[in-house]
């Protein structure tokens, strides 16, 4: 699986709609791809509220027809880049099934 990091968008609403810079995709741990963001804020306090988005383009990499129904699990954390600290991890299913991918 390859999951590269595409784009952000801001919350929906304002004020935070145009108060919150877009997180920018970004090479991490010597990747040779986008394969997270920079500058993530959530840009809302109220977790009733929707915040930023974050894209991501997710492919199988390897060229091959999927026989059949795949599924895999990923991670998404959200690390100080200076201190190394890990302050949230959002962990997620991924489904790929044979027709999705004609």
């Amino acid at each position: 699986w390859k999951i590269e990091a595409i784009d952000s968008l801001p919350p929906p609403v304002e004020p935070e709609h145009s108060c919150l810079q877009t997180a920018s995709p970004a090479v991490f741990n010597d990747s040779l791809y986008n394969n997270g963001f920079r500058d993530v804020s959530t840009g809302v306090s109220d977790p009733s509220k929707v915040g930023l988005s974050l894209n991501f383009s997710v492919s199988l990499g390897n060229g091959q027809e999927l026989p059949k129904t795949e599924a895999g699990r990923a991670r998404i954390d959200l690390v100080d880049e200076i201190t190394g600290a890990i302050f949230d991890t959002q962990e997620f299913i991924i489904i790929a099934h044979p027709t999705w991918l004609e």
